[in-house]
């Protein structure tokens, strides 16, 4: 008698198969999901996953019940559910804690600057791999990771190669490019499709959204809108963010207005002190002054500042309120995660006369003298 061993003799699909959504993102620019009809494996795709972009594409085969991985595909394979990962940024930690599953990591960069609490309790078990100019394969090689979550800045990571050379598979995770605050938070579903938790990161962006949402419509018809500035001079000159920018979507979501107008690209300009100086003499509102800890700091090396009356009524928030000795900043880590939470900071202060809670900011404070 014969019998036939279902999954050992399938035939692979051409990558045109691969056509199906599994997962189309509502407001994330930056990924897609796709499978095949009655497959059960995926292909996820990150679509331009670093500054400057325009026609990159990095794929990782997310490959179930032993089905062969389609002909064409050149990407990377993920053969099995991965219990050992290494995430390159600090954000994707926070993706991992909002799925219960931070028990996963093995392995970070810059582990001084981690501000997750499940990470600073298990120290002795993370191995830090380094930077991207500096990585520690051979501490890689000894943690045998299943896979490595990457991020590019202005080009493809340079780990690339070594990962190939070493038979590890990765993935791209490019929410920090993302406008949308709640299209960041959508790239946890990418991670739920990598673990078997795609439910459960379906229920975190729904329940994200909502709140988000609900927030943005109680301050949808304010009359009066606070002109906000941002940030400090990098040497002589002062970056400004786009109007379409990750920051600037949260400041007019909460109610504010942006000061500065003529920026609708993709990235920050850089504006003259002098144009810096008339546009916080006319701002109601300053936020993110850099890493300082008080407006005496804050305006150390730029005295003409002082007599504007921004400082001298202490109207400065900064988002460095759950810093770490060591300078991590959470506003950067499980706030990816949480914009919800930012949106609500900001309303309180840009509209305390909306009631919200009684409770404390969680990412920004105030900045006294």
């Amino acid at each position: 008698m014969i019998l036939t061993m279902t999954g050992c003799h399938q035939e692979a699909q051409k990558l045109e198969a691969f056509n199906v959504e599994v997962y189309s993102p509502k407001n994330a620019t930056g990924f897609r999901i796709i499978g095949a009809k009655d497959k059960s494996s995926v292909i996820i795709e990150s679509k331009n996953p670093w500054q400057g972009a325009s026609d990159a594409s990095k794929m990782l085969y997310v490959q179930r019940d032993n089905e062969p991985v389609p002909t064409g595909f050149k990407g990377e394979i993920l053969k099995k559910i991965p219990e050992r990962i290494i995430t390159m940024s600090s954000t994707q930690i926070a993706m991992f804690e909002s799925l219960r599953s931070v028990d996963k990591i093995v392995g970070v960069s810059g582990l001084q600057f981690i501000t997750n609490e499940n990470i600073k309790n298990r120290t002795h078990k993370i191995a830090d791999v380094g930077y991207d100019g500096n990585i520690n394969y051979e501490l890689i090689m000894g943690i045998n990771p299943d896979l490595i979550m990457l991020y590019g800045v202005t080009g493809a990571s340079p780990m690339e190669n070594k990962l190939h050379e070493l038979g590890i598979p990765y993935i791209y995770i490019g929410e920090y490019l993302e406008e949308s605050p709640v299209g960041k938070v959508e790239w946890v579903r990418v991670i739920g499709e990598i673990i078997g938790k795609s439910t459960a990161a379906d229920s975190v962006i729904n329940a994200v959204e909502s709140e988000y949402n609900y927030l943005r419509n109680k301050v949808a018809n304010v009359p009066v809108r606070p002109k906000v500035m941002v940030n400090l001079p990098y040497g002589d000159s002062w970056f400004m963010p786009s109007t379409r920018s990750y920051l600037v979507t949260l400041i007019e979501d909460a109610g504010g207005n942006y000061i500065y107008k003529e920026n609708n690209s993709n990235s920050s300009v850089p504006i003259d002190m002098e144009k810096a100086y008339q546009l916080v003499s006319e701002s109601d509102v300053w936020l993110n002054p850099g890493n300082v800890k008080n407006i005496s700091d804050m305006v150390a090396g730029a005295k003409r500042f002082m007599d504007l009356p921004i400082i001298k009524e202490c109207r400065v928030y900064n988002n460095n309120k759950r810093n770490t000795a060591d300078g991590g900043n959470d506003f950067y880590e499980s706030g990816a995660m949480n914009p919800h939470v930012i949106l609500k900071d900001l309303i309180k202060i840009f509209h305390p006369e909306v009631y919200i809670d009684d409770n404390e900011m969680t990412y920004y404070t105030r900045l006294e003298k």
